[in-house]
């Protein structure tokens, strides 16, 4: 059984260096209730670009509200993105937690 206090659902902001496949080697290490929600930026891993930085943060945005996570743990890039969410639309990064300098 889960402690009370973890977060089942938490969605992953990446900084430098971020893809997929580390956090492939993460969730061998998680409870099998926690889900780890990799939250894809335009751009990387062969996404197209967005055309501007608005259309950016609607992307991250978008798939944000759609992991519907209990918890957003974000560090490097990810961290300022979390932070350029939260005073464009502060629903979106209820629960974040952002370890190291931001």
């Amino acid at each position: 059984m889960m402690p009370a206090m973890l977060s089942r659902r938490i969605a992953f902001l990446g900084g430098n260096g971020h893809c997929a496949v580390r956090l492939t080697a993460a969730r061998r290490y998680l409870p099998a209730e926690v889900v780890l929600l990799d939250i894809p930026y335009p751009g990387f891993e062969g996404r197209p670009r967005a055309t501007d930085f608005e259309k950016f943060l609607n992307a991250v945005g978008a798939h944000l509200r759609e992991s519907a996570s209990d918890r957003i743990y974000a560090m490097g890039i990810g961290g300022l993105l979390a932070l350029c969410l939260q005073g464009w639309a502060e629903e979106l990064v209820r629960g974040l937690a952002a370890p190291g300098a931001v």
